[in-house]
């Protein structure tokens, strides 16, 4: 069984700064994740599903570690995603914070819990998490389709705009692809 991360104490933020040699403390100090393990946690989160979102970060699947390379350092259209993110009492795979977006994978466990993966969909959809989710395998043959899917999904495309024959500006008029 993994072992429970306890959040540290707040006069022990002191010691530990000056302890470490390098800037690494102080920035851990001010870290998000770690103020959130004490008064600040992600809206209905838990310490334990915090510690537990943690130790999945660390045991990524083949699938989940494909996409992750993809989306990491704001690679894909500049985007900050996250993995393994807490909210409310779920552990999603993919979060894009800035357009409150979800992504999911699925692997052959959730063969078996098809009625729970439509109840988290629902209840974050419900919170105005937009979710979208894939298998494993689409994402193991084919990534650049995936990549291209979660594009679409965030940044939807505009309608196309019918412009005359005589180049004027009037008459435009949107239409729907085709």
């Amino acid at each position: 069984m993994a072992e429970v991360l306890r959040p540290l104490n707040p006069p022990l933020w002191g010691t530990l700064k000056k302890i470490a040699t390098g800037k690494r403390w102080a920035r851990l100090e001010k870290s998000s994740s770690i103020r959130s393990m004490n008064s600040q946690r992600i809206r209905g989160t838990t310490p334990n599903l915090i510690a537990a979102a943690r130790q999945l970060r660390q045991n990524l699947t083949p699938a989940e570690k494909m996409v992750w390379d993809a989306l990491k350092n704001r690679q894909l259209h500049g985007w900050e995603f996250r993995t393994q993110h807490p909210i409310e009492s779920f552990i999603v795979d993919f979060y894009c914070p800035q357009h409150r977006f979800v992504i999911e994978l699925d692997g052959a466990v959730h063969d078996q819990q098809r009625e729970y993966d439509a109840a988290q969909t629902e209840k974050l959809n419900h919170l105005g998490y937009r979710v979208i989710r894939f298998d494993n395998q689409e994402v193991m043959s084919d990534l650049s389709s995936v990549l291209q899917q979660i594009v679409n999904a965030i940044e939807p495309q505009p309608p196309l705009l019918k412009v005359p024959q005589n180049g004027g500006s009037r008459g435009l008029k949107p239409t729907q692809p085709k």
